[in-house]
């Protein structure tokens, strides 16, 4: 029994896996308004990582060099961080012409997918906000 659900388990988080785990969103139009007090021009950046981890070890990540694309997955790397998810929104900021980057936000999270809790989960998300 324990076999079967241990085994149904990876399956479902092999397959979610393979959709990519490092996810990047942008948007630029909210209803005509100003994106800062200042009206500077820009786009608001969102970004997410997540992984499973064996305890402390990362088995599979997002790639954080290639958001959005599919199998965009790096093995035992540790990519579920608040450093490298920023890089991820500093590069796609750079790349539309920003200089700058306001109102950051950010949030890590985590949880046990199995009992006994060998098996994690851990996600980071962040925003901002790039202004030229």
């Amino acid at each position: 029994m324990i076999k079967k659900a241990l085994g149904a388990t990876l399956c479902v988080l092999l397959v979610v896996a393979a959709t990519g785990c490092a996810k990047l969103q942008s948007g630029d139009s909210f209803a005509g308004l100003d994106l800062t007090a200042e009206g500077m021009d820009g786009t608001h950046y969102n970004g997410k990582n997540w992984g499973i981890y064996l305890l402390w070890i990362p088995l599979i990540t997002g790639d954080t060099d290639n958001p959005n694309g599919f199998l965009a997955m790096s093995f035992l790397t540790d990519n579920v961080n608040v450093d490298a998810v920023g890089e991820m929104i500093a590069d796609a900021a750079a790349a539309d012409g920003a200089t700058a980057l306001e109102d950051l936000g950010s949030g890590v999270s985590g949880f046990p997918v199995l009992f006994p809790p060998i098996l994690f989960y851990r996600s980071v998300g962040m925003s901002a906000n790039g202004v030229q």
